[in-house]
């Protein structure tokens, strides 16, 4: 495995982009002004390690992403009234479930 920067072999750690999927050497990534985040990994990780940790979190940043849609959701139908704590403990509890099946149990539970 190579440094898609400058070609040099990467022994034992690299610096791969999620969103990219691109390594870098520790010399490219202290140099390079990447535009996302790089994980520093070893290099021996196999692009099926990577799949699995890119997934990991695209997960997360998707969840997150729920959570903020599911929070905007409680205040449209509780309007502002509550302290902000609130709306972030309420939606927590729900996290695992999908944004279509929250709506509904927000109507059912404040009708």
């Amino acid at each position: 495995m190579n440094c898609d920067n400058c070609n040099y072999k990467l022994e034992e750690k690299r610096f791969y982009c999620l969103t990219c999927d691109v390594s870098l050497c520790e010399r490219c990534e202290l140099l390079t002004a990447h535009e996302h985040p790089m994980l520093k990994v070893p290099s021996n990780y196999s692009q099926k390690q990577l799949k699995d940790i890119k997934m990991i979190y695209e997960s997360q940043k998707s969840s997150s992403r729920d959570l903020d849609k599911k929070i905007e959701l409680l205040k449209n139908v509780l309007g502002n009234t509550y302290p902000e704590e609130f709306y972030h403990k309420f939606a927590n509890q729900y996290q695992y479930m999908v944004l279509k099946d929250f709506g509904i149990k927000l109507h059912e539970i404040f009708g």
